[in-house]
């Protein structure tokens, strides 16, 4: 019969970081200080790879998107979508449908709350973009992420008069899973998507831990992102 010698440690009961776990020792058995071996490379063989370099991807979860519609001025649009794989995110974009001469727009990345909200402070944010032409734009960002649900967000500095229009969701996974306070507002009636608004002042992204949003907003830009780097 063969015998181990282990030895005997205290348990981590905070439980292992996200790409890791501590379950051996040096020596293959129990020791008193244990080591972490990753499993990242091991979770992508399993998973199988989701994202590539140097491409442009949108949030999983939407269904399809749509010329949108005026966006309110100095007010954050917030949409809940997941990204399959963790991965450095190098730019964040958008397409404007009908320009405006003098308006500009941003983009940024919130992390999600247990409650399906945004909170913290923005993990990336770009430059102003401009909307004085049509089309595809994007700003450079440098944020490493991991598997997970985030919010992807956008401000223009233009009023509710003008004509920038960025593309707008017309249904999502998400409207599933955000929820919200009324049926009307949970994709509804036309008029929810599961994204959220809150008021804030163009050019710059605050903290939203303790912020109450509005729901239902129709018309939500769709935020694109370009993997860097995988992971």
């Amino acid at each position: 019969m063969i015998t181990y010698d282990m030895k005997t440690i205290s348990p981590n009961t905070s439980g292992p970081a996200s790409n890791s776990a501590v379950i051996f020792g040096a020596d293959n058995q129990g020791a008193a200080t244990p080591v972490p071996y990753g499993f990242g490379a091991f979770r992508t063989a399993v998973q199988g790879l989701l994202l590539a370099a140097n491409r442009w991807q949108i949030p999983f979860g939407i269904i399809g998107v749509n010329a949108g519609g005026a966006l309110s001025a100095n007010t954050i649009t917030f949409f809940l979508g997941y990204l399959p794989q963790k991965c450095t995110i190098t730019a964040l974009g958008n397409r404007v449908s009908t320009l405006a001469a003098s308006g500009n727009f941003q983009n940024a990345i919130y992390a999600n709350s247990s409650s399906m909200r945004p909170t913290g402070t923005a993990l990336a944010s770009t430059a102003s973009m401009s909307t004085a032409a049509t089309g595809h734009l994007n700003s450079a960002v440098n944020v490493q992420l991991d598997v997970g649900w985030y919010w992807w967000a956008t401000n223009v500095d233009t009023n509710a008069g003008s004509t920038v229009r960025l593309d707008g969701v017309n249904g999502s996974i998400a409207a599933g899973i955000v929820g919200a306070a009324t049926q009307a507002n949970n994709i509804f009636d036309g008029i929810g998507n599961g994204s959220l608004t809150l008021a804030q002042t163009f050019n710059t992204w605050p903290d939203v831990t303790a912020s109450s949003f509005s729901e239902g907003f129709p018309s939500t830009p769709v935020v694109q992102y370009k993997v860097g780097s995988v992971p």
